[in-house]
């Protein structure tokens, strides 16, 4: 996962594929460079700049999560709200809260997905339910395992 990360990040912003009038592009750059009060203001949700520190020494980009009206949808989906079922309760310490009954479907898919590759790194890749069972019981003696799961 760590490979594909770094791929992404070093393949860069899409090339424009016509000719760039220099002119357009300095008069662009100044509006993308000014403080929003002023007009443009791209800069101040997509420059480059260091973010918070998520789950332990990963580092991100600061991007405001606001609706600035050009991608409302995009911005929408992020509000998007979903009954947690079974997976009410659970989180994974240091990198997300315990998730509520009705929670943020963002919240959902990130414990989902980060238990995953917990799990996956902690059982060291085994599939099958009882074999992760047994694996955790070897490692940790003191693991118990829900109730009806053995």
């Amino acid at each position: 996962m760590s490979k594909l990360e770094d791929l992404v990040k070093s393949i860069g912003a899409p090339k424009w594929p016509w000719t760039i009038d220099a002119t357009l592009a300095a008069r662009g750059k100044v509006i993308f460079e000014q403080a929003a009060p002023q007009g443009g203001g791209c800069n101040g949700c997509h420059g480059i700049a260091d973010g918070d520190e998520r789950f332990p020494f990963i580092k991100t980009w600061k991007t405001p999560i606001q609706n600035v009206g050009t991608d409302t949808r995009q911005y929408d989906v992020l509000d998007w709200t979903a009954k947690t079922g079974v997976l009410q309760g659970p989180y994974i310490p240091l990198a997300t809260v315990p998730l509520k009954d009705n929670d943020l479907v963002i919240n959902i898919l990130a414990t989902s997905v980060i238990g995953s590759i917990a799990e996956n790194v902690l059982t060291g890749g085994v599939t099958s339910s009882n074999a992760r069972i047994d694996l955790l019981r070897e490692r940790y003696p003191d693991f118990s395992a829900a109730p009806g799961t053995d």
